[in-house]
């Protein structure tokens, strides 16, 4: 399944893997995630793709595991 938008900016590539629904890396992309507590009132979050060819990207500060 490739996610993309309106303007067919591309947010994923995902396929299922042993069963499961897995991401499929891209190439010059990152993905980040926001740190912040995950429960039923703040559900994970599925974090940002954004493409590491072009200009200097802002990331957010990287969340403990």
């Amino acid at each position: 399944m490739l996610i993309h938008d309106e303007e067919d900016d591309c947010f994923g590539l995902w396929m299922i893997h042993d069963g499961r629904l897995t991401e499929i890396p891209l190439p010059r992309t990152r993905r980040a995630y926001w740190k912040g507590p995950h429960n039923e009132e703040f559900p994970p979050d599925p974090g940002i793709l954004n493409r590491t060819d072009g200009a200097p990207i802002d990331w957010p500060a990287a969340a403990a595991s």
